[in-house]
């Protein structure tokens, strides 16, 4: 019996699917012998349910579910069509299997003698030709002893097939054979009659998606009923005081008396009825959505094992010594949540890889292990769902992380150095931030972090740092088990209704406007000792700009305001605070977030939408783009903004290639660089030397001076020690990025797999 109880639920439902479509397949055989395609089909099941017999230790199973893929193999290999007599056999030996896996799950031993029935299976006894392995006749009835060496070890269904092999041996001898053996010894039928009965089925994740839609519109049906339901009670409110006055001061008769009483009475009586059903129609919609919510509940090791092949993939092409450990893997999450989470755990791991581990002579120098180790862990923490994954490689380098985020201009060289390290260690999170010294296809180019940020956010997550230099880094992702249900807080801004979730809700207060401040370009206000920024909601949320100049509806600036309250909503994001005003707080409520739609993923800071009990439908902000839209927020003035205006970038591109050469200089120039060609590293050097540039674009393989050659003399030359150079080739190999970073070059990217969004992004980095 199979010990383990999860195992063996699955393996019920699993070989009973097996098994209904191999006896479905026999019987279509049966009236078809040449049906290729139910053939092919018990050859797979066979297979497959072979795979699950032997994972459980089956096997009796395995060997019976292996017989059946010999057979159907040959069928398919030599074109054969099997007998009715052999369907018969067939059917015998399937019905033995369903009485194996009967004893598999509930213990209860059954007699079925495997190696008659293998033996009765043979390809050579169904009429099939069999090839067999040329038997070794010994010269010698004396054995030698063995040599002092371990023993070969036998998988215990190979003994199974050995043994049926010998007797079969034996009936050959004897003149018996499978035709004129006695038949199978199975118990009655009568005796093996078992109830009919389906315990598990399964059901596609888009039926359970229209599901949970349809819970949403129940719940937005709820709702409105229970808003009924309050409105009636204020009604029935109003009729109370209507009649006690109608009391006093109409004075009415005694009929008249009764028929207020009566009507007050049919109000009471219909009040606590649809409070009743009120009652039951929550308690339903709630059972309902929990039912829902954890039949979507998945394992995230149905995610995490995709992970151990691609760590060690990276690893090699990396001359890298990695090994992945993963601990919680039964942990649950949704499925949403565990499909959005791939993107993100795949950056991470691979960013681990390539900036967090060393090299293993390194590793030994600084003395660690030479395998460096990455550990994927999930676990459970209140109601949030918790991923880390952690490196013991360099950690970050908080100064190379502040050079950098200077370099990019992320924010103001005062602000930077005034910030915390942890706040430093986020911005590795900032679209095109990165410390990497070196660009390939693979990272440094600042995209592959701002995808988790992404994700995460996207899932009302969040994402954590933490880092030790020398000892390593842990990146943790906190998220929602589902993201079905949801909290919020409804609120009017610029005459339009949005939600806030409410794990982001730190206070809500009145600001007086005389306690707005400017600091470092941003609206501020004092929250709880610290200062934090403050802007309009209705500003923030504009689906349209025509200039990247703050909006005035994000300022905090309309006059008249000086001595007016207004509502304001302190929240947080990890460590980070900030405020938002608001024009009126409505009310807290749980609802059903629907996913975004691809309509509005250009107007950003919009998590999804949900459906109000009045039915009216309402935006779900996202407070991490919030804040990220805040932050990247200064008051600018317009005539400034336009006497700023960037003078475009120079870009020397050298590729022998006209085509290549042709198709770049459009790239390039699309997006807005000056371009100069070069058609080799000479002509290059030439042209360097006689014009500035801001970037170097390179072909490597070039007549009179390759790209590596060029990019070597270029950092012999003072002016351009400093100089960004990228080069684009079809060499691949680790080899090769090892010898364009050897001689200097910035990036290497490849032809074979090119993409100009890559290169885009990489010289939008670099220059």
């Amino acid at each position: 019996m199979i010990e383990d109880i999860e195992m063996r639920e699955l393996f019920r439902i699993e070989s009973s699917e097996h098994l209904q479509r191999l006896d479905d397949d026999l019987l279509i055989l049966e009236n078809d012998p040449g049906n290729k395609e139910a053939a092919d089909e018990v050859f797979r099941e066979a297979h497959s349910l072979k795979g699950a017999a032997r994972m459980l230790g089956l096997t009796e199973i395995e060997a019976l579910a292996h017989r059946f893929e010999e057979i159907f193999a040959q069928v398919k290999n030599q074109n054969t069509r099997l007998l009715p007599p052999h369907i018969d056999q067939l059917y015998h030996c399937l019905e033995a299997i369903r009485m194996l896996v009967e004893e598999a799950l509930t213990g209860v031993r059954c007699d079925v003698k495997v190696t008659d029935l293998l033996c009765r299976l043979e390809p050579e006894a169904l009429g099939q030709p069999q090839v067999r392995p040329p038997q070794l006749k010994p010269t010698d009835t004396t054995v030698p002893p063995p040599p002092p060496e371990s023993p070969v070890s036998l998988d215990e269904s190979e003994l199974i097939v050995m043994q049926a092999q010998a007797n079969r041996e034996q009936q050959r001898e004897t003149g018996d054979s499978a035709e004129t053996a006695a038949p199978f010894d199975f118990p009655s039928a009568q005796a093996n009659i078992v109830p009919f009965q389906i315990d598990n089925i399964r059901v596609a994740t888009s039926k359970l998606d229209l599901l949970i839609s349809q819970i949403r519109e129940l719940t937005a049906i709820k709702q409105r009923i229970v808003q009924r339901h309050l409105d009636l009670e204020d009604g029935f409110d109003k009729w109370h005081k209507l009649a006690g006055e109608i009391r006093k001061n109409a004075s009415p008769t005694a009929k008249a008396q009764e028929k207020i009483e009566s009507f007050t009475a049919l109000l009471e009586k219909l009040k606590s009825r649809l409070y009743d059903d009120r009652s039951k129609l929550e308690f339903t919609t709630s059972e309902l959505e929990e039912s829902v919510r954890v039949t979507r509940l998945l394992p995230l090791s149905s995610l995490f094992r995709v992970f151990p092949r691609m760590v060690k993939e990276l690893a090699r092409e990396q001359s890298k010594e990695a090994r992945l450990v993963v601990e919680g893997g039964d942990t649950t999450a949704d499925k949403r949540v565990i499909e959005e989470l791939k993107d993100p755990l795949m950056h991470l791991m691979r960013n681990a890889l390539d900036h967090g581990l060393e090299p293993p002579e390194e590793r030994m120098q600084l003395g660690k292990p030479p395998v460096g180790t990455i550990t994927l862990r999930a676990y459970r923490s209140g109601s949030q769902l918790v991923v880390e994954v952690q490196d013991d490689g360099r950690g970050l380098d908080v100064e190379a992380i502040r050079r950098a985020a200077a370099k990019r201009k992320i924010h103001p060289p005062e602000v930077l150095a005034t910030m915390t390290p942890e706040q430093l260690r986020s911005l590795i999170f900032e679209s095109t931030l990165s410390t990497a010294p070196f660009v390939s296809d693979i990272s440094g180019r600042g995209i592959g972090l701002e995808v988790v940020r992404v994700n995460v956010q996207r899932l009302k997550g969040e994402v954590e740092v933490e880092s030790v230099p020398q000892q390593g880094c842990m990146v943790r992702l906190r998220l929602p088990e589902t993201l079905a249900a949801t909290k919020v807080l409804t609120l009017r801004a610029s005459g339009l209704t949005y939600a806030i979730p409410a794990e982001s809700i730190l206070k809500t207060f009145p600001v007086h406007r005389s306690e707005i401040f400017t600091m470092e370009g941003r609206s501020s206000i004092l929250f709880e000792g610290e200062a934090v920024s403050v802007a309009r909601l209705g500003g923030l949320m504009h689906f349209a700009r025509n200039d990247f100049s703050v909006p005035k509806q994000a300022q905090i600036d309309a006059p008249g305001e000086e001595n007016v309250l207004l509502p304001a909503i302190a929240c947080a994001v990890g460590e980070e605070r900030f405020a938002l005003i608001v024009d009126e707080l409505l009310m807290d409520q749980e609802v059903l977030l629907k996913q975004q739609n691809p309509l509005l993923q250009q107007a950003g800071n919009i998590l999804g939408a949900t459906l109000l009990e009045t039915g009216e439908i309402c935006l779900i902000v996202s407070p991490s783009e919030l804040l990220n839209s805040l932050c990247h927020q200064t008051i600018v003035p317009k005539k400034a903004q336009a006497e700023e205006a960037p003078k475009p970038k120079t870009i020397l591109m050298a590729e022998d290639s006209l085509i290549t050469r042709t198709q770049m200089k459009r790239i390039l120039k699309g997006a807005g660089y000056q371009v100069i060609t070069a058609v080799d590293g000479l002509d290059a050097l030439d042209k360097l030397k006689a014009q500035p540039v801001d970037a170097l674009v390179s072909d490597v393989q070039m007549p009179n001076i390759d790209g590596l050659t060029l990019t070597a003399r270029v950092r012999q030359l003072k002016k351009y020690r400093e100089l960004p150079i990228i080069l684009v080739t079809s060499l691949a190999s680790e080899e090769d990025r090892r010898k364009g970073a050897d001689v200097g070059a910035n990036a290497y990217l490849t032809k074979p797999t090119f993409d100009q969004k890559v290169l885009l992004d990489t010289l939008r980095r670099l220059v």
